[in-house]
């Protein structure tokens, strides 16, 4: 199995190595990639990002997952957050995390001060960290209830259109507690704040289940046009109504 021996702070370089089986980036890549993702998501360069290994979006994505996605395009790459792996995969209707991943059974594991890569070998899996570069085994289950760990998934395009789907059904479902028009409770709700003002993971749910839409459907759909046009206008004040009434759409229409 392919493990590089840990350089400096560049754990990142090594568990994405780690995670594809060779030396596929570099740390200019990595920096080169990091610029791009700041400009993206409207992130400060000078974010707490360039140094916490847990930071994440609303929409599931990372540095590590926006570097996944340009290495291997034909896989969503997906945060499950620290401590709440478990509870995440719930909300995803993920019932057997190995059937989830079976197809290509890689995930990297991170906690705030580092990342690294496990790959499953017939029933066992293998850590693959830079810090211990001889690969061991290490029970999944104790990854997946840790309070101190997350990890990265790469999912199929059949994978995510099931997962995004039950989304959907998330969504549906906390909508359908309101009385009245939902689109009437969403836009209320995003004219008084965020999303995140009205269910701690509702906000999660509508940007991770776009993102999901968005790739499925191709980088000409609209989807990915709504997707992009939403992270473009995001954090300009003058726009924020139409945006308001682009994330309302999201929710109730997309």
């Amino acid at each position: 199995m392919y493990v590089e021996r840990q350089v400096g702070n560049q754990c990142r370089r090594h568990a994405l190595n780690a995670f594809f089986q060779g030396g596929v980036v570099q740390w200019g890549d990595i920096e080169k990639h990091a610029a791009d993702f700041e400009a993206f998501y409207h992130i400060p360069s000078t974010n707490q990002m360039r140094n916490d290994y847990d930071f994440f979006n609303a929409d599931g994505s990372s540095l590590i997952t926006w570097i996944g996605h340009k290495l291997l395009p034909e896989r969503f790459f997906l945060v499950l957050p620290c401590g709440r792996v478990r509870e995440w995969l719930d909300h995803l209707g993920v019932k057997d995390f190995d059937e989830c991943v079976d197809d290509d059974p890689r995930i990297m594991v991170f906690n705030a001060d580092h990342v690294y890569a496990m790959l499953r070998r017939g029933n066992q899996w293998y850590v693959l960290d830079s810090l211990s570069p001889t690969p061991y085994t290490y029970p999944i289950d104790r990854v997946l209830t840790d309070a101190k760990l997350g990890i990265i998934v790469a999912l199929s395009p059949p994978t995510v259109s099931n997962l995004a789907f039950h989304l959907e059904k998330n969504i549906v479902g906390f909508l359908n507690k309101f009385p009245g028009l939902h689109l009437h409770t969403v836009a209320r709700i995003l004219s008084n704040g965020r999303l995140g003002d009205a269910h701690d993971t509702l906000e999660n749910w509508v940007f991770t289940r776009l993102r999901m839409s968005a790739w499925l459907r191709g980088k000409t759909s609209r989807t990915n046009r709504l997707f992009r046009h939403v992270h473009l206008i995001e954090n300009y004040k003058e726009e924020k109504e139409d945006n308001d009434k682009l994330l309302t759409y999201s929710v109730v229409f997309s």
